[in-house]
């Protein structure tokens, strides 16, 4: 149900909070800002897998479509875990730019299980930015759940 809120949320309601996301530094394949719960905290570029805490996500093929295999574009990670969780679970976001194109790629993760909430494209126009939901499927959310790896140890 907090799922569905959520997702409800950031569709409807993209000015809705009353905070700002905080923008991390990624320096060398970790990601630099979030408090120690959600530590180590690494993006692997090459791989493309995202580690937050005890959880990784190897990101199947559906969701590496969004990058580009030389490396060109630019991420920016965001994230919050300091709201009303009743809310919404910690997020982070991964921006992924590609220079002069007019569009982006923004994808939305639930931090404390590394599962995408929701993928988007951005795109620019003389008005401002609109964000495009994109419904990533049934299979692609069991890839997912094939992919995601928790260390017990």
């Amino acid at each position: 149900m907090k799922l569905i809120a959520l997702i409800v949320l950031v569709i409807w309601c993209p000015f809705g909070f009353t905070h700002q996301d905080t923008l991390l530094k990624y320096q060398y394949g970790e990601i630099l800002g979030l408090p120690s719960d959600y530590q180590p905290a690494l993006f692997d570029r090459n791989v493309i897998a995202l580690k937050i805490g005890k959880n990784e996500l190897i990101f199947p093929a559906c969701l590496k479509k969004y990058f580009t295999t030389n490396n060109s574009h630019r991420l920016t990670f965001m994230a919050s875990w300091y709201h009303d969780l009743d809310i919404s679970p910690p997020y982070m976001l991964i921006d992924i730019e590609f220079g002069a194109r007019d569009f982006s790629y923004r994808l939305f993760f639930d931090m404390v299980e590394i599962i995408p909430v929701s993928v988007a494209v951005i795109t620019s126009h003389a008005n401002g930015l609109y964000e495009h939901h994109i419904d990533i499927g049934d299979y692609c959310r069991g890839e997912i759940k094939k992919n995601l790896r928790v260390d017990d140890a």
